[in-house]
């Protein structure tokens, strides 16, 4: 079945007028097909250096070759940062023999270490592919760096915590001002 997936960012001026910072935008997403559940993430973990790099700078190139290093990894897609509200469309192919799961990340930028995605949706349910399904992205906090509120100063989290919802009051307070947006997938064959 190949799927056509829609990020639409929300997290803007409108949505978020007490909370937005100067400067906010999204890292280049990341987008996965894969056939196990945390392959790109999973709470209750520890960030993987992909994961923190991502987390904390916006960069990839490390969180790509870990994906590719996965056997049950099939596809991963980079896009573009976003600046406000906006959206990005990716195609993935998924199969039962490849994997029938997807997952997405992004920074939220300027932060620490926080981000938005979703991880292991499943494509196939009850025995069918799925047609459309559209989903809130979770907030997270990679559990990688200390510094407080909207900021990027690198201090360090020791010992690292493992991945969880937002633990600082300034993401929980964006977070309960509005989504920061949806990801939607669509089946297109």
């Amino acid at each position: 079945a190949t799927y056509r997936i829609t990020l639409q960012i929300e997290w803007s001026g409108p949505t978020h007028p007490a909370t937005l910072p100067p400067n906010s935008h999204i890292s280049p997403p990341v987008v996965v097909a894969h056939g196990r559940a945390g392959d790109l993430f999973a709470t209750g973990v520890l960030s993987s250096p992909g994961i923190e790099a991502m987390a904390e700078q916006g960069a990839t190139n490390t969180l790509q070759t870990e994906l590719a290093a996965k056997p049950t990894v099939s596809s991963v897609q980079v896009g573009s940062s976003l600046f406000g509200a906006g959206r990005q469309t990716y195609s993935i192919t998924s199969s039962r023999a490849t994997g029938d799961l997807a997952s997405l990340v992004t920074m939220l930028a300027p932060s620490p270490d926080w981000f938005v995605g979703v991880a292991d949706v499943d494509l196939f349910t009850d025995g069918i592919w799925v047609d459309e399904l559209t989903v809130d992205l979770g907030a997270y906090d990679a559990g990688t760096d200390s510094a407080p509120g909207f900021v990027h100063s690198n201090i360090d989290t020791r010992p690292p915590q493992p991945i969880s919802g937002p633990r600082d009051s300034a993401f929980a307070a964006a977070l309960a001002e509005g989504r920061f947006g949806t990801v939607t997938f669509t089946r297109v064959t």
